[in-house]
């Protein structure tokens, strides 16, 4: 079992291996592999457990020093020319000091023509979340399965549908912790009440919050509140002493990025 800090530490390609050689591959298996075959400039380190294509497990650790904004060639190519069912790890930026690395899983599409679906996890090694973790962690190569368990356990690790509906599951529980929280506060002071009431209710209240910590961290997670990832911790510390952290920072921010949109 990974934890976070396994994330924080991936800055390079023998930080990567070291992670996967927690999630069960064999590290000692790193071999180079020469880019061009996937239409990509220089070499990156392989993992293939087996000779055979279609047996095992192959996964691939390249850096970029930034990463195209289509990778279905990428892919595809992988598909057809590394491994049936291969697994990427790329590293953005330069050696030593990856700004992001993001974990790719190609996947041809059954009467597709040729055509690949990829599904993608992108990590940011500064604020790395507990979702990342518990994707990472489902992409371990496990002794203990056959190949075909191990690969569907990396397939459903990945499947962007069960992601959302965690997510949303996730999110729910947060917007019912809200609501029930601002209602307990309605009924100890009158004054609170009435201002619950004009805003339409507890769980109108809880969903303002919700959607702009979500809005909020969407654009510090892009880099926009000045270019820093942890932008929102910083200036919750900041504001920690004189409190009203949701009036003097989240209320302004989500209503200024929203008017400038």
């Amino acid at each position: 079992m990974i934890n976070r800090m396994n994330l924080v530490a991936v800055r390079s390609t023998e930080t990567a291996l070291e992670l996967l050689g927690l999630l069960g591959y064999d590290a000692s298996l790193a071999r180079p592999y020469d880019l061009s075959d996937l239409g990509w400039e220089g070499t990156a380190t392989r993992l293939r457990s087996e000779r055979s294509p279609a047996r095992g497990y192959g996964v691939l650790v390249a850096e970029v020093d930034e990463l195209p904004r289509s990778l279905r060639v990428f892919g595809r190519r992988l598909v057809e020319l590394f491994h049936d069912r291969p697994l990427a790890l790329i590293g953005v930026g330069s050696p030593g000091e990856w700004r992001e690395w993001v974990l790719v899983r190609p996947r041809l599409v059954r009467g597709g023509g040729g055509a690949v679906s990829l599904a993608k996890l992108r990590v940011d090694p500064a604020s790395a979340t507990a979702h990342d973790v518990e994707v990472v962690d489902g992409v371990a190569w496990s002794s203990a399965r056959d190949d075909a368990a191990n690969h569907d356990a990396i397939d459903r690790a990945l499947d962007v549908e069960r992601v959302t509906r965690r997510f949303f599951l996730e999110l729910n529980r947060h917007f019912e912790a809200f609501s029930d929280a601002v209602a307990k506060l309605a009924t100890r002071d009158a004054s609170i009440r009435a201002g619950v009431d004009r805003a339409g209710g507890a769980d109108r209240i809880a969903l303002r919050i919700v959607t702009q910590t979500l809005f909020c961290y969407f654009l510090q997670r892009k880099g926009l509140l000045e270019g820093d990832r942890a932008w929102l911790s910083r200036a919750f510390n900041r504001t920690i002493t004189r409190g009203q952290f949701y009036q003097r920072v989240m209320e302004p921010l989500s209503t200024k990025r929203s008017a400038n949109r």
